[in-house]
Order: structure tokens, then C-alpha cells, then sequence
């Protein structure tokens, strides 16, 4: 049988139960000095613990509840009150009431969502984290059941000045605070947290957001947590293979087991996302994303063998040089006849297309070839079927298998350039801005062809004074592989380092 409804919590009317966890009941209720709607969550322990124990959990309550009142950002819920109630003694929390649904209870209802509204979503989540931590709060509970979303693109963090309490050591036999599924390996090991955790956290979300799935799901708490803290999950396009490459270099970065190996902040990590849109404006509209303009700053860089400027120029001196070919060819002098007798049933195509053609598929004989043997001199009689055959047009929507490279830079530079090359093509030139907040990034998507490369990354800092770093690495890249070059500068010696993922 329920407990009664009680009538009164504090100042605050109670009108009706909206739901009961672990850590207490949440209620609807009226605030009756301002009239309005609010969410009452009350905390109590659910297990006894000694008295000086029970003291620090409540004065940690307060303070942090406290802290996470003057937090001010949109994809964060408002705390308007915490207090205690004089009468029960009851810790509680007063919170805006949000109308809407979790993301847990959406994703389970309908599956996962399109990888540009998921992307989105982790934009502002990013972004409401970054908040959160340059306040001091760390929030040590992000999931989707935290996450309630009151319009398309509109989601709300809750529990900011509760999640804390899970970090204490308030717990007793077969309980666990907080949600295994989507802790950070730190958090599962029980080691010291700050705010990367939490992004850790929101790299789990996004994935269970794009794949309708948790990366760490297993049948027992400790199977969770050892998953958590060693396992690296497969990348989420390997189950929905409409997610770009991108979302899974920028998700692994963000799931990293080691905390340095993460994004610094939730500006980095939504920074990020906000580069995977930008990088993929075209699919991210044509699956019902937002389009972004593009300056020329921001725009991907094609490969040079991709540049159709390159292309055309290439084109039309791969036709002047078969020009100029057919043209040596046809004024050559006549080979003496026992040699140059044609096979029974061809003869030599007088027709220029048909010489094009041919040069451009079959490497130019040598002009002296043609007074060696009879067999030799009939090769340019074939040159009608050949150009037939060079001819045929590829399937529409077939290209070569390639290989990615996600450039991922991190810099404290006020200006500079950075280059990437293979060999001695050009892949990457982008100049490095002023950076806010004292760190700058450049995430960009390279395509290549599958093979062997000679990786050369130059750090431009000073043009007039010929200023540079360079570093170098040769892989061999997989065709329809996904790398990620993690470029490095700084620490004591201003060292330039590289890694490819």
C-alpha cells in the first residue's frame, strides 16, 4: 500500500506524485508565494548509515545543490530551491517542471535517432556541460534517462546537484549509486573525476542515441563495470551504417579510456560535433539536418587527385600530350614493308579518335618498335577495338574504394598554418586562427587512396622567419578504413608530435 500523499513539503504545495527512484520521490507541486508549477524531488537515504556520516551526505547535498541553483543554461533544468523540511526533516530540490519525454523513453519507443538530430543533441549537451564544469559542477550522472527532451532539438540536463551524492560512500550491500551503463572507466574504478567524465558519459549517450543500443551492456553489474573500464566498443556506423566516419572519430575520441586522451572540455567536444556537421552539410540535410553555410575557412579541403580544377587541367594535358603523340606517329617515316605487313583481316585505323583513344590506355610504344618484328608492328592495328573498350562507361554510383584520415589538431596558437601531405600531394593547408579560450581546433576528413603513405605534418608558426615543425609517419591505409591522425604541439620543449588511430 502507498504512503499518503503528504500536504505539504517545505513551502510547497503538493498536488501529486510524479515518480519514485532510489534516492527518494519527485512531486508535483505549487509554489504558493510566486504561483507557480514546479518539481519537488526529496532525497533520503535508503539504508541506515551512522550519524556523521548521514551529516556529510546532507552538507554535500546542500552545497552542491547550491552550486547547481546558479547554473544558467538553456539545455540545463532550472533549480529555483533547495532546503530541508522542518517538519519531516526531508532533503529536497525545486525544480522548473518540464513537459516532454526522456531520451531513454524515446529511443526505446522509437529506435534510434537520425544521426544528424543525434549529433545536434549532443552539440547542445556539450555545450551545457561546458557550462556546468567552468561553474565547478561536475554533473557524474549524464544518461538518457537524465535527458528530457520538451521540443525536436530541445533537451534539458536534469539532476545537476544530486549526481554528486553517488561519488560518496554511501552504500550498502548489493547497491550501487549512479548508472553503471554510462559511467566514465575512472568512475567504475573509483578513481578521482572531473569534468571529462561527464563527456565520457555523453560519448555513451550519443551512441545509444544512434544505435539504440549501450556500448557496455552486460548481464551483471561487474560484467558493466569491466566492459566500462577496458572494452573499446565497435564504432557505432558498423550497426548503422548511415552514420559518417566522422561521428565515429569524434565518439572515440569522446569514449577514451584514459581521460587525457579526451576532448579538454564540452566547447572541444561540441566544437567537434559541430565540425562533423559542417564536414557533412549535404548528407546531414538530405537526412533531415540543419544546412550550415560554409565559409571558405570552414569548407573541407579536397584532395588534390579530387579537385576538379586539378582534374580538367590534367585532362587537357593528358590531351595535348595524345595529340601531340598521334601527330609524331603519323609523320613518322614508312618501316620497311617485309616488317610492317598487317595481321590477316585488320588494317591501321586512320582515325584520330580512335589513335586518342588507344594512347590513352596502353602505354606509348617506342617509335622504334615498329621496325623489330611483324607481330610488334600489329599492335597499332588494334587500336579500333581497344578505344571501343576504353570507351564503355563505368556503372553510375561506382567509385574506387578509399581510405579516411580524421585530422584531429589541438593547438594554443594565435596564428600559423597547418599542412598535411602525402608524398607530395597536398592534403590538408588551413590556416590556424586565434583560438577562444586559449585552445583552437581543426578537425577535417581526408580521403586517400588504399596503400602505402608517407605522412608529412608541417606546423607553420612563423612564414617570414621560415619558422616550422615537421613530423613524419608512414601506414599503410585499408581501403573503406577510418584513421585518426591526432596532431599534438606544446608542453615544455614546443614539441610537434603525431599518431595515427
Amino acid at each position: 500500500m502507498s504512503a499518503a500523499l503528504p500536504t505539504r513539503i517545505g513551502r510547497y504545495v503538493i498536488e501529486s506524485e510524479l515518480g519514485r527512484g532510489m534516492m527518494g520521490v519527485v512531486y508535483r507541486a505549487r509554489d504558493p508565494e510566486l504561483d507557480r508549477a514546479i518539481a519537488l524531488k526529496t532525497i533520503r537515504l535508503a539504508f541506515a548509515v551512522p550519524e556523521e556520516e548521514r551529516s556529510a551526505f546532507e552538507k554535500r547535498f546542500l552545497a552542491e545543490a547550491r552550486a547547481a541553483a546558479k547554473l544558467s543554461h538553456p539545455a540545463i533544468v532550472v533549480v529555483h530551491d533547495v532546503g530541508r523540511d522542518t517538519e519531516s526533516g526531508a532533503l529536497y530540490i525545486a525544480l522548473e517542471m518540464l513537459r516532454g519525454r526522456t531520451l531513454e523513453e524515446i529511443v526505446r519507443a522509437s529506435g534510434p535517432l537520425p544521426w544528424p538530430e543525434a549529433v545536434r543533441l549532443g552539440v547542445r549537451l556539450a555545450e551545457a556541460l561546458g557550462h556546468a564544469h567552468h561553474a565547478g559542477v561536475i554533473h557524474r550522472d549524464v544518461k538518457p534517462a537524465n535527458v528530457m527532451m520538451i521540443g525536436p532539438g530541445e533537451p534539458k540536463l536534469m539532476d545537476f546537484g544530486v549526481a554528486k551524492l553517488n561519488s560518496g560512500n554511501l552504500t550498502a550491500s548489493g547497491e550501487t549509486f549512479g548508472t553503471p551503463l554510462y559511467m566514465s572507466p575512472e568512475q567504475a574504478l573509483g578513481h578521482k573525476l572531473d569534468g571529462r567524465a561527464d563527456l565520457f558519459s555523453l560519448g555513451s549517450i550519443l551512441y545509444f542515441a544512434l544505435t539504440g543500443t549501450n556500448p557496455f551492456a552486460a548481464d551483471s553489474v561487474p560484467a558493466i563495470l569491466a566492459r566500462v573500464a577496458y572494452e573499446v566498443p565497435p564504432p557505432p556506423s558498423t550497426l548503422v551504417p548511415e552514420v559518417p566516419a566522422a561521428v565515429d572519430a569524434v565518439l572515440a575520441k569522446a569514449m577514451a579510456k584514459a581521460p587525457g586522451e579526451r576532448y579538454r572540455d564540452g566547447a572541444s567536444l561540441s566544437e567537434a560535433l559541430r565540425g562533423v556537421l559542417r564536414l557533412e552539410s549535404g548528407r546531414a540535410t538530405a537526412a533531415g539536418g540543419e544546412t550550415l553555410s560554409l565559409s571558405d575557412a570552414d569548407r573541407p579541403r579536397l584532395p588534390a587527385w579530387r579537385d576538379p580544377r586539378l582534374l580538367a587541367a590534367a585532362a587537357g594535358v593528358l590531351t595535348v600530350l595524345a595529340g601531340a603523340t598521334w601527330w609524331g606517329w603519323s609523320r613518322t617515316p614508312p618501316a620497311p614493308v617485309a616488317a610492317v605487313a598487317p595481321v590477316a583481316g585488320t588494317a591501321p585505323s586512320p582515325s584520330p579518335t580512335g589513335q586518342l583513344a588507344w594512347s590513352l590506355a596502353t602505354p606509348a610504344p617506342s617509335l622504334h618498335a615498329a621496325t623489330a618484328t611483324p607481330a610488334a608492328s600489329a599492335t597499332p592495328a588494334a587500336a579500333p577495338t581497344t578505344a571501343r573498350a576504353v570507351a564503355t562507361p563505368t556503372r553510375p554510383g561506382r567509385r574506387a574504394p578509399r581510405a579516411q584520415v580524421f585530422v584531429d589538431f589541438e593547438h594554443g596558437l594565435r596564428d600559423g598554418t597547418l599542412r598535411v601531405a602525402s608524398g607530395e600531394t597536398v592534403l590538408l593547408d588551413v590556416p590556424l586562427e586565434k583560438p577562444k579560450d586559449g585552445k583552437g581546433t581543426v578537425h577535417r576528413m581526408l580521403e586517400l587512396a588504399p596503400g602505402e603513405h608517407h605522412l608529412r605534418v608541417t606546423l607553420v608558426l612563423d612564414e617570414e622567419k621560415d619558422k616550422e615543425k615537421v613530423e613524419e609517419l608512414t601506414a599503410v591505409l585499408a581501403a573503406d578504413s577510418t584513421r585518426q591522425l591526432e596532431i599534438r604541439y606544446g608542453g615544455l620543449f614546443k614539441k610537434l608530435s603525431i599518431k595515427l588511430k
